[in-house]
């Protein structure tokens, strides 16, 4: 996976936090603005933002299912994991999505190819290192 696409991968999973803590925000503000107004408070007014509001949570939880699928067949399609920690990692983003996705993608996608480096550098490292001493004891 190019780097590209791992940070495009990393925006969209960070996307749900940004999201969650900008409706807080934004209901936080209407009961301050409510509470500091000398208007008359009008319930049926927040019915209309339900227009806005329900087709967005609609299409955000297509994206946010469409997200875990992909964390799970990345999951089961990664050969640096055997079953037991598929299986845990399965169950893990199946019951706790929202936290566990972040850190699959930062451990297992970000880190991927940090890791393999390692790996490549210590096999090249131990190799010269054992060539070097073979050829001082001849």
């Amino acid at each position: 996976m190019s780097k590209a696409s791992k940070i495009g991968l990393g925006i969209a999973t960070f996307l749900p936090f940004f999201l969650v803590l900008t409706s807080i925000v934004f209901v936080i503000y209407q009961v301050v603005i409510i509470s500091i107004s000398e208007e008359p408070f009008m319930p049926l007014m927040y019915l209309s933002y339900l227009g806005y509001v329900v087709p967005f949570l609609f299409f955000y939880s297509l994206f946010y299912l469409g997200l875990g699928i992909f964390y799970i067949i990345h999951l089961l399609r990664n050969p640096d994991l055997d079953t037991e920690k598929k299986c845990l990692w399965i169950v893990v983003l199946t019951v706790l999505n929202g936290i566990s996705m972040p850190a699959y993608w930062y451990m297992h996608i970000w880190k991927s190819n940090k890791a393999q480096q390692r790996e490549i550098d210590s096999t090249i490292s131990n190799t010269y290192e054992s060539a070097g001493t073979q050829s001082q004891k001849l």
